[in-house]
């Protein structure tokens, strides 16, 4: 899921069960449970997670669709 980046928002992503892999930036991350990782405006993230896991995602503003970019050329337009 994922494959985005965000201008304004930052995010906080736990995992709470289960296992997952999180791509930040050029960094590929096997998630632990309970530890935190950040996701700041401008960076491109990605996670790969198994069937039956969960994982809690706390955001620093409201979802909004106009800050959800997949490619540099969407922030250009």
């Amino acid at each position: 899921i994922g494959g985005h980046f965000h201008k304004r928002k930052t995010e906080h992503f736990v995992l709470s069960k289960g296992e997952a892999t999180m791509k930040a930036g050029f960094f590929t991350i096997k998630m632990e449970r309970g530890h935190i990782y950040t996701v700041h405006p401008g960076e491109f993230h990605s996670f790969e997670i198994k069937k039956g896991s969960v994982l809690v995602g706390l955001n620093s503003h409201p979802y909004d669709p106009d800050d959800d970019y997949k490619t540099l050329d969407e922030v250009a337009a």
